[in-house]
């Protein structure tokens, strides 16, 4: 009675109708939004954003809706755009030119603006939106004259093939971001880039390498993050010295790394493929996160140092040693290696060894999270005293034993279970009582009564059978997502469900099916068959489609207790149902 009050309140509905619209894109036709306008009373475009394409602007320029349009995008290759192409009244924020003739000025409003290919300079009589705040442009290589960009312009991204020399002043002090694409060979003076620079992507090729330009460039003391791509070096290039985020992507590495080629103000290190040996003070004290996905060489005493806290190495398979004192996240998607007692310790709080595959030794208590590839080789009494909240097993091959000899539950902290390709069946309590979720991934046995404990309210099932096992879930979950092949029975859901979510839905809900006490329904991916009258329940108040609609949308499928309806596709006869259904909140559901 009391949410039925609040919901009636006009304003506080109002409130919660733009929270959910909040940042959403609906794309659509000019056609359609001048047909099928009802649905404007539902949308606020402080909070949403309407995406229209156009070939033609006589539609666009006719509609008495185009002040609802912020996001264009435009393919006008005989049309030469000014500030009067869209009309002085226009309210675009966001603007994709992928073709025109010519531009001679654009709106004022434009904030973002994307340009497929500009075959001119950039100069006083390009008269671009005075409060843009980023320009990306793709095929561009052309001058940049000093001065012609917005004063206000925080990011800009030249294309690939842009190779023109930057003057003082062509960037304008405001920028944050630059990205410059791999071939940008040019020398990099002082006052080229500006003050408040703080991100900045260069590129190159084994053909037109940057080495020597990174030698010479002058960088401003405000740079805090510096991204290398696509290059292949014979000398380790210069970095400027103050970054703290520095990141090689897709980047080849023909030479080792030297001490001092990474400056001491890096925090934050991404060597890619990074493939030679790493010895002591390469990596500087000081870097507290190590991405290093190709490394696959031992590590020996002080190689890394024990600043760091977060390490990736996702094809390392050594030896598991020195590792540093710090380390609190650890990431290893390849080792398969015996480790030795006390390599694991404290401060670690995240273990990710999907493949690993041998006996674990005693883990510390402050471990939080643990991914392994089999539970069999797992001595569970090594997570007993620790912290562990989340456990995954990729490959369950034998009975698994939470419960110490005594029958108490020793993982008090434990709340997350995840079985991923299991070739065991679960027994009765076998999970332990603290666990709220769990997640079955490929699990193709029955489940026993009891096998899901009481305290679940969260469960993720997929299974490959074709026809349905035995399954048993218990009255305690309200959170369900089903990734079946086998049709939904009556009283297989819990009555205790209020969300209930399919990843894949091929088969009719026969009625009942979904109990009443479903609030919100979700079919995550495409709807085989079009939902009939009767297979979703008056109770259910949200209704998110996910995937494609096959067929059109009836208006007798949707119950009037649906209030909020989210979908990726076009809905035929939506007219019809916005009638019917005064309160309803529409949401992605036109292109």
């Amino acid at each position: 009675m009391f949410i039925t009050e609040i919901w009636r309140n006009l304003y506080i509905r109002n409130n919660i109708r733009n929270k959910l619209l909040e940042n959403v894109t609906i794309v659509m036709t000019v056609r359609y939004l001048n047909e099928n306008n009802k649905y404007l009373q539902y949308i606020d475009h402080r909070y949403t954003n309407i995406c229209v394409a156009l070939d033609s602007l006589d539609e666009y320029s006719e509609s008495p809706y185009r002040r609802l349009i912020n996001i264009v995008e435009i393919h006008l290759p005989t049309t030469t755009l000014t500030k009067d192409t869209f009309g002085t009244d226009n309210s675009i924020v966001h603007l994709r030119i992928q073709s025109c003739l010519a531009i001679e000025s654009l709106p004022d409003n434009i904030e973002r603006l994307q340009l497929r290919y500009l075959d001119r300079d950039i100069d006083d009589s390009l008269q671009l939106p005075r409060n843009l705040l980023e320009l990306e442009l793709s095929n561009f290589d052309r001058d940049i004259r000093p001065n012609s960009l917005p004063s206000c312009l925080k990011t800009l991204r030249l294309s690939f093939n842009f190779n023109r020399p930057l003057l003082p002043n062509a960037l304008p002090e405001s920028l944050t971001l630059l990205s410059l694409g791999r071939c940008f060979k040019q020398s990099i003076g002082a006052g080229v880039l500006p003050t408040s620079l703080k991100e900045l992507t260069m590129g190159g090729s084994p053909i037109t390498p940057i080495t020597n330009q990174l030698a010479t460039a002058i960088f401003p003391p405000s740079l805090e993050s510096f991204t290398i791509t696509h290059d292949r070096f014979t000398t380790v290039p210069r970095v400027p010295f103050m970054v703290t985020k520095l990141l090689f992507h897709a980047f080849i590495f023909t030479k080792q790394l030297q001490v001092n080629d990474i400056p001491s103000s890096v925090v934050y290190l991404d060597l890619s493929r990074y493939t030679y040996k790493l010895y002591p003070n390469v990596i500087p004290y000081g870097v507290e996160t190590l991405i290093a996905s190709s490394y696959n060489l031992s590590i020996d005493v002080n190689d890394l140092p024990d600043s760091i806290t977060s390490l990736d190495m996702q094809t390392f398979n050594q030896s598991l040693v020195n590792l540093p004192r710090k380390l609190s996240r650890l990431t290893l998607d390849s080792f398969n290696r015996p480790i030795a007692p006390n390599t694991l310790v404290e401060p670690l709080k995240y273990c990710h060894l999907p493949n690993f595959q041998h006996n674990l030794p005693p883990l510390p208590s402050s471990i939080t999270y643990l991914n392994i590839k089999r539970a069999d080789l797992l001595d569970l009494s090594i997570l007993s005293n620790s912290c562990a909240k989340e456990l995954v097993i990729n490959d369950l091959l034998s009975p698994v034993v939470f419960n110490s000899s005594n029958g108490n539950n020793d993982f008090k902290h434990l709340t997350t279970i995840e079985l991923v390709s299991s070739k065991y069946k679960l027994k009765a309590f076998i999970i332990p009582c603290t666990v709220k979720n769990v997640i079955l991934l490929n699990y193709d046995f029955d489940l026993d009564v009891n096998a899901i404990p009481i305290s679940v309210s969260s469960l993720y099932y997929s299974s490959n059978l074709n026809t349905e096992p035995t399954l048993h879930f218990p009255n305690s979950i309200t959170n369900l997502t089903m990734h079946v092949n086998f049709p939904i029975r009556v009283g297989l859901v819990p009555s205790s469900v209020t969300c209930l979510s399919f990843m894949y839905h091929q088969y009719r809900l026969p009625m009942n099916s979904i109990p009443p006490s479903i609030r919100k329904l979700v079919f995550k991916q495409n709807l085989e068959l079009p939902l009939e009258p009767d297979e979703i329940p008056n109770t259910v108040e949200k209704l998110v489609l996910q995937g494609w609609i096959t067929d059109s949308l009836s208006l007798h499928s949707i119950p009037r207790t649906v209030s909020v309806l989210k979908s990726n596709s076009f809905i035929k006869d939506i007219d019809s149902i916005i009638d019917s259904k005064s309160d309803i909140i529409l949401s992605n559901i036109f292109q």
